[in-house]
């Protein structure tokens, strides 16, 4: 299944920043350039999540723990 995503993006080439908006504003500053942009996405049909993290335990949490368990 495919999905179109279609937004405007406001460049302003001063400060190097952008904005992505559903509509451009009525008005915008010199410096700001608006780009229609378009992004079609393939989605697979089973989803598949993925997610990564860290978990950091202090020994004496680790010591806590063990001790709980006891």
């Amino acid at each position: 299944m495919e999905k179109l995503f279609h937004t405007k993006i406001v460049l302003d080439y001063k400060n190097g920043r952008f904005k992505v908006l559903k509509r451009l504003p009525k008005t915008l500053k010199p410096s700001e350039i608006p780009i229609d942009f378009k992004l079609t996405i393939d989605i697979p049909e089973k989803k598949e999540i993925s997610v990564e993290g860290k978990i950091e335990l202090s020994d004496q949490k680790i010591v806590e723990m063990a001790l709980n368990e006891l």
